[in-house]
């Protein structure tokens, strides 16, 4: 599993505490030293600096770690996967399949359009089915669509991709609205920065 893979599962992990327990310092410790665990099979060296740090942390320092070393993330199984699923253009995936997809770090340029139109309409389910906010919602979405680029944006419908807009805006992810700026950029900036909610745009 890659480490895009590890902080998923973390992620979900705690996700599933706080809908059924309350975090108590006994807990966070447990959820830390999980994600701690994944991290030390891939980067010592990560672990050591993540462990004195908040969960936002660690995300943080992880999506940075991953920014920064995207050349060691992909493996020659990831390859034979990808030459796989060139050949799969312009069919369906079934959910499962689609699944497997969002567990990983997912490529759209190996994909045909119907694939990465299934896979945004998957993640933006689960972003609504776990009520993610904010920063929260901002890291994770930022993790999902690391490898999307302003062309991959535009291959979405219109109507789905303004509806991701109104929801990452809705739920305090903030995402710049101008006149003649596709909404295809702006997504495409929320993942090269992060970006505070400006005093002049209340909304």
């Amino acid at each position: 599993m890659s480490i895009h893979g590890y902080i998923r599962e973390y992620q979900k992990r705690l996700i599933d505490v706080k809908e059924h327990s309350k975090i108590t310092p006994d807990i966070e410790n447990q959820m830390k030293f999980l994600l701690l665990s994944y991290i030390v099979k891939l980067e010592p060296e990560l672990s050591n600096r993540c462990r004195k740090m908040t969960h936002d942390d660690i995300i943080s320092e992880c999506l940075q770690w991953m920014s920064t070393n995207k050349n060691r993330l992909s493996d020659s199984s990831d390859k034979t996967k990808c030459e796989k699923d060139k050949s799969d253009k312009g069919s369906s995936f079934s959910i499962e399949q689609i699944e497997n997809l969002y567990q990983e770090e997912y490529d759209p340029t190996v994909h045909s359009t119907s694939i990465i139109r299934q896979f945004c309409n998957y993640a933006f389910k689960a972003y609504v089915d776990s009520e993610l906010k904010d920063s929260t919602l901002a890291s994770q979405f930022a993790l999902d669509f690391m490898k999307f680029k302003e062309e991959d944006f535009d291959k979405i419908r219109k109507e789905d991709i303004t509806k991701y807009l109104q929801f990452l805006r809705k739920n305090g992810v903030y995402v710049n609205v101008k006149c003649f700026v596709k909404v295809s950029k702006t997504l495409a900036d929320i993942i090269e920065h992060d970006r505070s909610w400006p005093d002049n745009d209340p909304d």
